[in-house]
C-alpha cells in the first residue's frame, strides 16, 4: 500500500519518536512536504529551563550548537513553553 504524503510524513515522525537517530530524515520529510528550507525539533526542559535535545535540518544544521549554548536562553518562545500546562 502506498502512503499519501501526509501519512508518509507522520510515519517518519512516529518512527523517529522511538529511534531518535531518524529525526533528521523525519524533519527532511516535513520540509519537503511543506516546501520549507529547514526545520528543527527541540526538547526544552521546563524544570531546568534548558534544551535537553535538539535536531536541526537544512541550512541551520551548523547553528545547532550555537542555538543550544546561547540563543535558546534568548528564544522569545521559551516563556510561552514554560508557562504552558504540562502536556499542552
Amino acid at each position: 500500500m502506498r502512503l499519501n504524503p501526509v501519512s508518509r510524513v507522520m510515519a517518519n515522525a512516529y518512527d523517529a519518536a522511538v529511534s531518535p537517530h531518524l529525526w533528521p530524515s523525519a524533519l527532511e520529510a516535513v520540509t519537503s512536504h511543506i516546501g520549507a528550507v529547514g526545520a528543527a525539533y527541540i526538547i526544552f526542559n521546563k524544570q531546568s529551563r534548558h534544551v535537553d535535545w535538539a535536531c536541526f535540518t537544512g541550512p541551520s544544521v551548523e547553528m545547532k550548537g550555537d542555538y543550544v549554548r546561547h540563543y535558546a536562553a534568548l528564544d522569545p518562545y521559551s516563556p510561552v513553553l514554560t508557562a504552558a500546562p504540562r502536556g499542552s
